[in-house]
């Protein structure tokens, strides 16, 4: 099962399937800094390779699949690593998903209001520049009346 979450997901989810239901408990048990462990799960900061290596030990989990993503998440699953990890995964989809799609009405939002801008401008332009059209050729016609007239 090769499960492509970003890296403060994936040490959440590796907590969880290891038995810690709460970072809490993982940090009075293993008295990790708590806004140290609270960087790392919140991807606002990246373990060092020291770190990466105490977790994938104390969750026991593939170093690899820790670090990158790639790979097998167990080395021993059990099927309460294996049901913890898919639960996990179907949480950060679900997560990533409604991102996407706040992301994409911000961007809709946004690029409309982009366009109505725009528009708005080239418009004025198209104004302008028809009205200077218009007055170059009434002054041409009103020069060439006057010199009629004469």
């Amino acid at each position: 099962m090769t499960t492509l979450i970003r890296l403060g997901a994936r040490i959440r989810a590796a907590r969880k399937a290891a038995g810690f239901k709460t970072a809490k408990a993982f940090l009075k048990k293993h008295k990790v800094p708590a806004s140290t462990y609270s960087q790392h799960e919140s991807g606002a900061r990246t373990p060092d390779e020291e770190g990466l290596r105490f977790y994938t030990k104390v969750f026991d989990v593939d170093f690899d699949w820790l670090k990158t993503g790639k790979g097998q998440p167990f080395r021993k699953a059990t099927s309460f690593k294996k049901e913890a990890l898919t639960e996990e995964s179907l949480v950060l989809r679900r997560t990533d998903r409604i991102n996407e799609e706040l992301l994409a009405k911000i961007l809709a939002q946004s690029i409309r209001d982009y366009a109505q801008k725009i528009s708005s401008k080239v418009i004025q332009s198209i104004a302008e520049e028809s009205a200077e059209a218009y007055n170059k050729q009434a002054s041409s016609v009103h020069a060439s009346l006057l010199k009629n007239k004469r």
